[in-house]
């Protein structure tokens, strides 16, 4: 569910919870969620192409977050075609 389909109050008291947060818990949050988000690509790259290596997986995760030319750059592997 995204912000956006909670009902103004409910939206308005989940934001002045983590308002209330301290910087390091939002922080936390933010690095936690990040790290769930970017796990499920990776399963998911991982059943989708199951032949892959390690190195292709982390090819395709940055391709997916950056676009081709930075896999390309970053791990010499064209994912182009």
């Amino acid at each position: 569910m995204s912000l956006e389909e909670l009902s103004e109050d409910a939206r308005a008291r989940y934001l002045a919870r983590l308002a209330a947060l301290p910087l390091s818990e939002r922080l936390r949050i933010a690095f936690d969620t990040s790290a769930t988000a970017r796990a499920f690509m990776e399963a998911g790259l991982r059943l989708r192409y199951p032949e892959a290596s390690p190195r292709e997986l982390q090819a395709r995760v940055a391709a997916a977050q950056g676009g081709v030319a930075l896999a390309l750059r970053l791990y010499g592997i064209d994912l182009s075609g």
